[in-house]
């Protein structure tokens, strides 16, 4: 259940990760061990993460909602929107999972 935090499944869950309700039928059991013990080995398409640091200096890290000539929004680990104006973003960088390492044990 702690899956339903970060994935919805069903329609009910988290945002933060990918839906999880078809993944048994449309995944191959070895992806599926992969993604649990090395979430950074694949990931899925739209939920790489973006580490961005403000002007400030404050680094924030999520995936991307959506970016607008004034504004990028990032959805961070815990499901936040975090809404980062445009003119604050000093540096943008490819990050890893969200998901974090160790969760099967």
């Amino acid at each position: 259940l702690a899956c339903q935090k970060c994935h919805a499944i069903a329609g009910a869950g988290g945002l933060v990760g990918p839906e999880l309700t078809s993944i048994g039928a449309s995944a191959q059991p070895d992806y599926l061990l992969d993604s649990l013990l090395d979430p950074n080995k694949q990931i899925k398409e739209g939920y790489h993460s973006l580490v961005v640091t403000t002007v400030d200096g404050v680094a924030v890290t999520g995936v991307v909602v959506r970016e607008t000539p004034k504004e990028l929004v990032l959805r961070d680990a815990d499901g936040r929107e975090v809404a980062i104006p445009a003119a604050d973003v000093e540096t943008k960088k490819p990050g890893q999972s969200l998901m974090p390492a160790g969760l099967h044990t």
